[in-house]
């Protein structure tokens, strides 16, 4: 419905009152004019940040009040209809009690969002700061997994190293906790894969003590050689598809069946850099009964 400019000869009517609250801007009164129902008080404002914040945050509750924010109004001086912050007293149906807790409440707004912004920003910064802690905590064990198991970081070896040569920041230490969760998931997935079923071509041959002893040998020996962390194509070492699992492998004391299973899998196919005698102790002549094509 529209609001025309207030017009002097129009029929009376019983006062109401303003807004209970600007948005930072003055209303003005104007009146609708509805040849059935009468004249009715309009009251508009200019539309300002307050009110489009109040609008998003209380936009149901506004228009119980009477509230359009925005709305289409007749302004004076102004041709056409404008776009205007408005209130229709008479389609308020809140209680008087409901309207002052409105009214408190959309005044308190401001500081309201403010002090949500500064719990927020506080509790950023805090979140940051045991982020941080965690990297500094974290700092030998990286060391640790850099002299001892470098496998588990891969191409990022060189980045953890010259992290520990420098002095650590805060987003260096945030780096270092990335790195170690890089380190887990190479160790973690490498586990994974050695709980799968053994393949099942070796599992007869892994049954032999001796075989798991050399398999293990063997293992150790590739990782050995593996000092670009198969980060190269060079035929040297493992590659870069059995490099976590080759190195888990070469870490254990001993090997179960199903371990050395898939060792012995992982060493065929590497069989070209095994010496002479292992490869013996490995597949002869146990075996005799595999396919032929897997010797």
């Amino acid at each position: 419905m529209l609001a025309s400019p207030v017009n002097p000869t129009a029929t009376p009517r019983l006062p109401v009152s303003t807004p209970p609250f600007s948005f930072g801007a003055p209303f003005a009164e104007t009146v609708h004019r509805n040849e059935r129902k009468g004249d009715h008080a309009v009251f508009f404002a200019d539309m300002t940040p307050a009110a489009e914040l109040a609008q998003r945050h209380y936009g149901r509750e506004l228009s119980a009040a009477g509230f359009h924010l925005p709305g289409y109004v007749r302004v004076p001086g102004v041709d056409g209809l404008a776009l205007r912050a408005v209130r229709w007293p008479e389609r308020c149906r809140l209680s008087a009690e409901e309207l002052a807790d409105l009214t408190q409440r959309v005044a308190d707004l401001p500081r309201v969002i403010e002090e949500a912004r500064a719990r927020r920003a506080a509790e950023v910064a805090a979140s940051d700061a045991a982020y941080s802690q965690r990297g500094r905590d974290g700092l030998p064990r990286l060391a640790g997994i850099v002299a001892d198991a470098p496998w588990q970081l891969g191409r990022l070896i060189g980045e953890a190293s010259e992290i520990l040569k420098s002095e650590l920041t805060d987003s260096s230490a945030c780096r270092v906790v990335e790195l170690l969760q890089t380190a887990d998931r190479t160790a973690e997935n490498a586990e994974a894969r050695l709980r799968r079923g053994a393949p099942r071509d070796w599992q007869a041959l892994a049954e032999d003590a001796g075989v798991r002893d050399a398999a293990l040998i063997g293992c150790r020996l590739l990782s050995t050689l593996d000092g670009d962390r198969a980060s190269k194509r060079n035929g040297i070492g493992w590659g870069a598809d059995d490099s976590a699992i080759g190195h888990t492998l070469a870490g254990r004391e001993t090997l179960t069946p199903t371990e050395a299973a898939h060792a012995l899998a992982l060493l065929h196919h590497h069989r070209r850099q095994l010496p002479g005698p292992l490869l013996s102790r490995l597949f002869h002549p146990a075996a005799a009964g595999l396919q032929p094509a897997l010797l």
